[in-house]
């Protein structure tokens, strides 16, 4: 009788076990499936969550640089007094203009100037504007003369300081 054939004798070689079949896990081994999936979805996910928080941020420069400044649509409506000091260039009056609700930007108010040549001769005063103007309507607004505001008295000959200015306050 062989000695492989008796049930009593051992192999010298052991056979292999699968990791499935032991609880306790060696070290130095790949990590498993599932770990790796998760760390997998945990960088993508973070990598998404930059990428959208960088477009949020920079898309509304970009297209503003595309699409051209903010702009009001039409000539507006109501209507505001604003005041022209001497001395103030476009940009003041911009300011200005986007403070009382007139233009919607000072970008767009510099340029609808920068395309009008007579935009420079814009005279200092009060005018008369609508509230919510398109920029380039609002040039023209200011280079009209019936938008200005104009206080006209006659005085009297031989009327003293205290009369006239009397009249002047009641306008």
């Amino acid at each position: 009788m062989d000695s492989e054939d008796s049930p009593d004798a051992t192999s010298s070689t052991p056979e292999p076990t699968s990791p499935k079949s032991t609880n306790a896990k060696p070290t130095g081994t790949k990590p498993t499936r599932r770990r790796t999936k998760r760390k997998t979805f945990g960088k993508t996910l973070v990598a998404t969550l930059v990428v959208i928080a960088i477009a949020v941020l920079f898309l509304p420069r970009v297209l503003s640089l595309v699409s051209g400044p903010p702009d009001f649509p039409g000539p507006g409506d109501g209507s505001v007094q604003v005041q022209i000091t001497p001395g103030q260039n476009l940009s003041e009056i911009g300011n200005n203009l986007k403070a009382l609700g007139v233009v919607k930007s000072v970008v767009s108010f510099t340029a609808a100037a920068s395309k009008n040549s007579d935009s420079a001769s814009i005279a200092p005063g009060a005018y008369n504007l609508r509230l919510e103007m398109k920029s380039s309507d609002a040039i023209l607004a200011l280079l009209d003369p019936v938008n200005r505001i104009v206080t006209k008295i006659v005085i009297p000959e031989g009327k003293r300081l205290n009369w006239i200015l009397e009249k002047l306050a009641k306008q």
